[in-house]
């Protein structure tokens, strides 16, 4: 199980940094596939593992080569950090099913969007 769960780890990681996506849009639906955690576990384990080192290896990397607007990213952090307090106070709220379901349609509305924009 602990070789499965770093492979996840290791594809989110390599899919992030390719992509520039967050790792948790794959690692919460694989932890809930292959380990059979709840939406609100592996949203919480994929936070937990992600937020911290993902944030500073991306931030060293990104501020180097200077791609980093920061203005931007500091009202993304704010944004951040309220939006995940609330969204982890509210996941308790709703039901598993809807929260499935709920990231499903979120990433097939963004897998549409990438496929068929320019």
């Amino acid at each position: 199980m602990l070789l499965l769960i770093t492979v996840i780890g290791l594809v989110a990681g390599v899919a992030s940094g390719i992509l520039g996506i967050g790792g948790g849009v794959l690692i919460v639906p694989l932890l809930t596939f292959f380990t059979g955690l709840s939406m609100s576990e592996a949203s919480g384990t994929s936070l937990t593992a992600l937020m911290f080192p993902v944030a500073i290896l991306g931030v060293m990397v990104y501020l180097k080569s200077g791609s980093v607007r920061l203005s931007y990213a500091l009202m993304l952090a704010v944004g951040l950090i309220v939006g995940i307090y609330l969204g982890s106070r509210l996941s308790y709220f709703v039901p598993a099913i809807t929260l499935k379901r709920s990231f499903a349609i979120l990433l097939l509305l963004i897998s549409a969007n990438l496929m068929f924009k320019h």
